[in-house]
């Protein structure tokens, strides 16, 4: 029996070919489903393909079912790891959804969150960060302080944050999904349990373990009223606390210094029309060219680190030995060393105002790449009254 380019027969397949049946789509559509779910991804984004162009054929290019296939299409390079093509078609549609349905509207939203989600996936954080910030932001606007999409960006961007170290900026929004749940939720809620798990977890990779063991003795007994003792989830709980506990006992002094004490200022990348500008919590503003030196062209710590961040760039994954389950391996983040030395360097000789000088000479260098200028903030983190 003939078969197709998937290496089944084609007798059992929907045609790949150009078809005009709406059964034989959605029974496309089915078996690519089915395809991701068995982790066949290629096969899966060759169906999707195919129905990619005969939809938009049907229904032309700004019909919501056309931008629903072209969501399929780009979810499943996402899952496959196909980070380029997910970004590409993930930032078409967004162009394309603002455009038809309007900034405020659901699939909007929607598609920025997923956006967003692969640039952190690939491990891209500078641009996931910005790109979260951006959400979060419009969200706010766009829906209130305590909507549902306003807490799942505030969560995601905490969570990036947390993947690059910066704990205090995710405890905040931790803090804020918790006051946004607290005004509309009960306490055994589930969606209110989570988010303080997950500043629990916060507390606890910030070496807060006393702060850590307080949230998860509370919340261990709310798990075993709602979920019960043996639910995984209580079991998870169970552990972190034990963790904690263990922790707060035996960490050396160093690991449970409290970053939050520390004097230190906001700092936020903006790309204007001509330049980057920098704008600080005091109310102050760098522009691109820094009033430090004459002529930031001319600095070799500069050019160093537009190098750095144009190449090899400022932050960096690092993969443990250590499984996490379902084949996935932790990661941690870390800043290049030789960004950190300068950021140093810069602080010692300069203070914050070196550092300000030269982070806004890098941006305006590194504007072209999104996310750089950003990495280059988180990556200078903690270095005297700096906070990315």
């Amino acid at each position: 029996m003939e078969q197709d380019s998937t290496g089944e027969s084609s007798g059992n397949l929907p045609e790949l070919g150009p078809v005009d049946d709406l059964a034989v789509l959605e029974e496309r559509r089915e078996l690519a489903e089915s395809y991701t779910d068995d982790d066949r991804y290629d096969e899966a984004a060759r169906l999707y393909e195919a129905n990619v162009r005969d939809v938009e054929r049907l229904y032309g290019p700004d019909h919501d079912e056309t931008l629903l296939a072209r969501e399929d299409l780009a979810a499943v390079h996402s899952m496959a790891d196909h980070y380029d093509e997910a970004i590409a078609q993930y930032e078409a549609l967004v162009r394309d959804c603002t455009r038809i349905r309007g900034a405020d509207d659901d699939r909007t939203l929607n598609t920025r969150q997923y956006l967003a989600s692969v640039y952190r996936w690939a491990e891209r954080y500078g641009e996931a960060i910005v790109l979260f910030e951006a959400l979060l932001r419009d969200c706010e606007h766009l829906r209130g302080a305590d909507d549902a999409k306003t807490l799942r960006a505030r969560k995601s961007l905490a969570e990036v944050y947390t993947a690059v170290k910066c704990y205090e900026e995710a405890g905040r929004l931790c803090a804020a999904n918790l006051r946004s749940l607290d005004a509309t939720l009960t306490l055994d809620d589930l969606e209110n349990l989570s988010a303080q798990k997950d500043l629990g977890w916060i507390l606890s990779r910030a070496c807060q373990f006393d702060a850590a063991v307080a949230l998860y003795e509370k919340l261990l007994p709310s798990y075993q009223r709602t979920l019960g003792p043996d639910h995984d989830t209580t079991q998870q709980v169970r552990k972190s606390l034990e963790h904690n506990r263990s922790m707060a006992r035996s960490a050396p002094p160093s690991m449970r210094d409290d970053v939050s004490d520390a004097p230190r200022e906001e700092v936020s990348t903006v790309a204007g029309d001509a330049a980057i500008v920098v704008r600080y919590a005091d109310g102050t503003v760098s522009t691109a060219v820094p009033r430090a030196a004459a002529d930031p062209a001319d600095s070799a710590i500069v050019r160093e680190l537009v190098t750095i961040g144009t190449t090899r760039r400022f932050l960096r994954t690092i993969e443990t030995r250590r499984f996490l389950g379902f084949g996935a391996r932790e990661r941690s983040i870390a800043a290049d060393e030789r960004t950190v030395e300068i950021g140093r360097l810069l602080n010692e000789q300069g203070g914050l105002e070196s550092m300000r000088a030269v982070h806004a000479a890098v941006a305006s260098r590194v504007r072209h790449i999104p996310g750089v200028a950003r990495e280059l903030e988180v990556s200078w983190n903690g270095i005297g009254k700096w906070q990315g």
